[in-house]
């Protein structure tokens, strides 16, 4: 797992209100609440993933690996925590399949 101490890679000063972003992928949400709100750390599983995610944000606050190996003291301070969908796993799975209209949920 790689570990970096967010507090000391981030420091919030502003009134943004912030967020913990769990299963980041390549850190839509963080687009969708951005400039609003400020993500203050993330992980992923899956280092694919956590490449996107530093193409598009850096990775200050990025940490890979399995989120039950975090200990909860290790989170820092945030107003919401938000989880995210599979979506790279379902959109990956769809172009991978040999039916012509790939449907996960069918």
């Amino acid at each position: 797992m790689t570990v970096v101490d967010s507090r000391e890679a981030l420091s919030v000063t502003s009134d943004v209100p912030r967020f913990l972003e769990f299963f980041a992928g390549g850190g839509m949400a963080r687009a969708g609440l951005s400039p609003e709100w400020v993500s203050v750390w993330a992980n992923d599983f899956s280092e694919a993933k956590a490449a996107a995610y530093r193409r598009n944000w850096g990775g200050n606050e990025l940490r890979v690996g399995d989120i039950a190996e975090v200990p909860s003291a290790d989170l820092p301070v945030a107003e919401m925590a938000w989880a995210s969908f599979p979506c790279q796993d379902l959109s990956l799975q769809a172009s991978r399949s040999s039916r012509p209209s790939f449907n996960p949920f069918a």
